[in-house]
């Protein structure tokens, strides 16, 4: 049986289950209703938690739940006794990644640094292809771009994308790879 997690999701895949426990040692489930709701672009999403029977609260988003398209989202969590009683109990934001499967053409998941770190690397193999060289850095197609300028926004585009690399390595739970291991 899988163990389900008691935090509420940071990031899942648009079309999937996703479900989490809640526990709210001042509010029993039998008598209050846990509500989420969900923002994002001025659309609201609503999951209402059920009584999983051990005093915790059980949240689900089913895979056949729509509208959940990629983004951030901003969620608050509730809790009310009928109309005379509500409190918000937690709040936060979530990440709806896309789900490969529903791109029948292939889907690009490189961030903008790094299509842009492509971009400038393809420009100095000189293999860019027309889409690369009209990218625009601060207002600036590389195709106008001089030598020293793609060679300094090249070096900026490569921090950045290491960062992203090692910020997701981190969140994974993934040794940085800018640390160094010693073993005696």
């Amino acid at each position: 049986m899988v163990e389900l997690p008691t935090v509420e999701p940071v990031r899942f895949v648009s079309g999937d289950t996703v479900q989490w426990l809640k526990d709210l040692p001042d509010y029993d489930p039998a008598v209050w209703v846990l509500t989420y709701g969900f923002v994002k672009d001025g659309q609201r999403k609503t999951v209402t938690a059920t009584n999983n029977g051990d005093g915790r609260f059980r949240a689900t988003i089913s895979a056949s739940a729509s509208g959940y398209e990629p983004g951030t989202y901003y969620w608050q969590a509730q809790v009310s006794l009928g109309s005379s009683q509500r409190y918000t109990v937690a709040q936060g934001r979530v990440e709806v990644l896309p789900s490969l499967n529903d791109y029948a053409n292939g889907y690009d998941g490189r961030s903008q640094v790094k299509k842009t770190l492509d971009a400038l690397n393809a420009t100095l193999e000189k293999k860019a292809s027309r889409d690369q060289m009209q990218y625009s850095i601060n207002g600036v197609a590389i195709q106008r771009m001089t030598m020293g300028d793609i060679l300094a926004a090249r070096s900026l585009y490569a921090r950045l994308y290491k960062q992203e690399v090692d910020a997701e390595a981190v969140a994974n739970g993934e040794i940085k790879s800018n640390m160094i291991r010693v073993r005696f």
